[in-house]
């Protein structure tokens, strides 16, 4: 199959045959199709990258695939969204924990200066949202200062698509972060002698959002 030229030829929507696999979550056809060495760099009429239709398509075993073996994880289409972008309105936390992992940019906008975080709210995806505020909180980026084309704010889209859930643990985040600047750091006792080197002690950080791997 390889050897012949079809295997990469494109349908009116510029998709590969693996792309089309990729999309439609064909597990069979895209392992087939990957076998025989099929060009996994292709991208379509809009600009969708493998890993943008794995994110967006409905197969889990596909995306996780391709954030091992595709490229451009902050890679833009022609809408300005990123696979994590994708991801936000269509897969489990799991997935966007591991796009973020994989060196996403949480803070990049869409065409409509829309960030991950205001996808996951309008898509209702709570578990993505939770995830990308611990994300966020580990971080410290200025995710939740950003503004659409409109001047909303993550927070305002809250209330736009009814997500008490949501405002609250941005809320949450927005006050461990200014917390975070306003504690003094504790001192630290440095030990030179090796028979002293089990003295010390450190004390685990707690998560305030309180977030837990999906199920």
């Amino acid at each position: 199959m390889a050897k012949q030229p079809h295997i990469n030829f494109p349908d009116g929507n510029g998709r590969s045959p693996l792309a089309v696999a990729i999309a439609l979550g064909n597990e069979t056809a895209t392992d087939i199709l990957w076998r025989q060495n099929a060009d996994h760099h292709l991208v379509d009429n809009t600009g969708n990258s493998m890993l943008h239709l794995a994110c967006n398509g409905p197969s889990v075993n596909i995306a996780r695939h391709m954030l091992e073996h595709g490229t451009g994880v902050n890679t833009r289409n022609a809408a300005g969204e990123t696979p994590l972008h994708l991801a936000c309105a269509t897969k489990d936390g799991n997935i966007v924990r591991e796009i973020c992992k994989k060196g996403a940019i949480i803070t990049i906008p869409d065409g409509n200066l829309r960030t991950p975080l205001m996808t996951a709210i309008m898509s209702n995806n709570r578990r993505a949202a939770a995830v990308l505020l611990e994300w966020e909180f580990v971080a410290g980026t200025d995710l939740l200062d950003k503004t659409d084309a409109n001047g909303l704010k993550a927070i305002q889209y809250c209330g736009l698509f009814n997500d008490p859930e949501t405002e609250a643990r941005i809320k949450t985040v927005e006050l461990a972060l200014i917390n975070a600047l306003l504690t003094t750091p504790q001192p630290r006792t440095v030990y030179f002698n090796s028979d002293e080197r089990h003295a010390a002690a450190s004390n685990a950080a707690v998560d305030p959002l309180e977030i837990f791997p999906d199920q």
